[in-house]
């Protein structure tokens, strides 16, 4: 069965979390504390983050490739179990 590509907007979410996660990483690595840092700081960190590694935008959309087939199945298994019980 053909997987349905994710929209633009949570795959760019969704990496733009990964970029944040990797920029407080890098942060901490340093002795940074990235909670004295504004959130500005952070979202232009990660943004440019993310553009130095597009392969962010790869992994977004497989998470959600793979999250939308687990959800597609779980549907399936509860509408059989729907209609086993009747």
């Amino acid at each position: 069965m053909a997987q349905a590509t994710p929209s633009l907007a949570p795959v760019m979410t969704l990496a733009k979390w990964y970029a944040k996660k990797a920029v407080i990483h890098d942060f901490q690595a340093a002795g940074i504390r990235y909670r004295e840092l504004g959130a500005a700081q952070i979202s232009l960190a990660a943004c440019a983050y993310l553009s130095r590694h597009p392969e962010l935008l790869a992994r977004a959309t497989e998470t959600l490739a793979e999250w939308a087939e687990r959800d597609r199945i779980r549907v399936e298994l509860t509408h059989c179990k729907i209609h086993y019980r009747t």
